[in-house]
């Protein structure tokens, strides 16, 4: 990890440095740890894991990349809350 910091109160950036070799390793655990990702930040993970792993590097390419990650934390919603706080199905769900 090179960098971390506080963006807002519920959000954090951290500028990771990745061997291009472990990218899908790191992938998978974003992924396993419970992370909601963007659909455009799914595509560019999986699309470089797929280069990385495709296509024969550069002499001049690096070894490793820079991963810029935004992580937002949701509010935990009240202990009260269920379907009829959230949607107004009066007599529907009878």
């Amino acid at each position: 990890m090179l960098e971390r910091r506080p963006i807002s109160a519920g959000a954090l950036e951290f500028l990771v440095e990745v061997q291009s070799a472990a990218l899908p390793g790191v992938y998978g655990a974003l992924l396993a740890s419970g992370l909601h990702l963007t659909r455009d930040s799914h595509h560019a993970l999986a699309e470089r894991c797929n280069c990385d792993l495709y296509l024969r590097p550069r002499r001049d390419t690096p070894s490793y990349r820079l991963l810029n990650l935004e992580v937002h934390f949701l509010p935990e919603p009240p202990a009260s809350m269920d379907l009829q706080d959230l949607l107004p199905l009066d007599g529907l769900l009878n």
